[in-house]
């Protein structure tokens, strides 16, 4: 067989366990937990009536270290793993691009039947992200990281630019807070589709978000984007050789990640500064705290990164991390899970616990729900290649039924 034929074949095969990057399955099994708590907080956890000590301390730990984070993160990966795999179709000569449009569509179709559960899906979103990141593919590294930018400033700048003709809501006490939240919860309780509706009413419901707007998720692009820059450059793949660069992104991106997180923080509690909806803060704090939160949790999410990848490199901590590595392979799978545990545990044709929980009980649910994921993968990782979803979406991008199990 001549060598083109050979690089060929590997260009249309899927990767094997055991030439993935175990250090970034450490990350992307990290990031899961991190989605899947923030998801689980969007079903009431937020609202501020839940006054107990370890209530905000849970909420005040989510939002500081995970909220925006995981997705950043998340997003981080899903754009290096899009630049591999381009990189691994360029091996044979030339990028397949039937098959990877066919790649992005069946992983548009997967989002659809998620969403139609939850409609805070990302799938469909990075379905689309896979398509635009196929035009970079080769621009220049300056053009990855200015797209990077360019998209993180979006959202702050649209923000004062909408904020501009109105003006700043009433900023309300504790007291009228906590009453304003308790009549919201008491409505959506007795409204709401996901608590009073049926599983076909639920998904009527949410295919509503179907398909989702990617502008409306502009920074997210940007993760994608400096995601590609990253793998281009190797630091992950050769994490021993950029060892120095690496313990400098997680000193800086811890160190001024929290301090960003912090200050937003100061201005939710001193001006009713929010990220989302109405806030009370100023047209000039509003921007402030949109750039903190926007260029923060990048940092804190780079520095997470990093962070693991030099536990990994350490013999003593790395058995620590090291069973996160098969949830980060089957992240499919794991999401996916974890959408029908969380909804199964909220929604009213389940067990109805939506909007009656607190942040302390919801953290330790997801802590619950995620022990049993990373029991679960890494029994399956024993007997099988791929995770079960994993499986289905590169036998349906490939066309053909890829072996599932491992050699005996």
């Amino acid at each position: 067989m001549s060598k083109s034929s050979k690089m060929e074949n590997l260009a249309n095969k899927p990767t094997e366990p055991k030439q993935r990057i175990e250090s970034v399955d450490i990350v992307r099994g990290f990031a899961l937990f991190g989605v899947l708590l923030v998801n689980m907080y969007n079903f009431g956890a937020t609202f501020p009536v839940w006054t107990g000590l370890s209530d905000k301390v849970a909420l005040s730990v989510t939002q500081i270290f995970f909220e925006y984070k995981s997705f950043r993160l998340f997003s981080f990966l899903f754009g290096f793993g899009i630049a591999l795999q381009l990189a691994k179709s360029n091996s044979a000569g030339k990028t397949d691009f039937l098959f990877y449009l066919r790649r992005m569509a069946v992983l548009f179709i997967i989002g659809v039947a998620n969403c139609l559960l939850y409609d805070g899906d990302v799938l469909m979103l990075y379905a689309e992200f896979g398509v635009v990141l196929l035009l970079f593919r080769k621009f220049p590294m300056k053009v990855l990281l200015l797209g990077w930018l360019v998209l993180n400033l979006h959202f702050p700048i649209t923000r004062a630019i909408n904020s501009i003709s109105q003006e700043p809501s009433e900023m309300l006490n504790s007291e009228e807070r906590i009453e304003q939240s308790q009549n919201e919860i008491k409505e959506l309780q007795q409204s709401h589709p996901y608590s009073v509706g049926s599983i076909g009413e639920v998904m009527a419901y949410n295919a509503k978000a179907i398909p989702p707007n990617p502008l409306d998720n502009s920074s997210f692009l940007g993760m994608c984007l400096l995601g590609m820059y990253v793998a281009r450059k190797r630091y992950f793949q050769n994490a021993v050789k950029h060892r120095i660069f690496i313990i400098r992104v997680f000193i800086f991106g811890l160190v001024l990640g929290l301090l960003a997180m912090a200050f937003v923080q100061f201005l939710a509690f001193n001006v009713g500064y929010s990220s989302e909806g109405t806030s009370s803060a100023t047209l000039f704090q509003k921007l402030l705290g949109d750039l903190c939160m926007v260029f923060g949790s990048t940092l804190l999410s780079l520095g997470y990164a990093a962070g693991l990848i030099l536990l990994n490199q350490s013999t003593h901590f790395k058995r620590y991390i090291a069973p996160l590595a098969a949830v980060g392979r089957f992240a499919l799978t794991t999401y996916l899970f974890q959408t029908i545990m969380f909804s199964t545990l909220f929604y009213g044709y389940g067990f109805d616990q939506g909007l009656r929980m607190g942040p302390f009980t919801v953290t330790i649910y997801a802590i619950l729900i995620f022990t049993i994921q990373v029991v679960a993968c890494n029994w399956w990782a024993r007997y099988f290649r791929f995770g079960p979803v994993e499986w289905l979406w590169r036998s349906a991008s490939y066309m053909r039924w890829v072996q599932i199990g491992r050699n005996k």
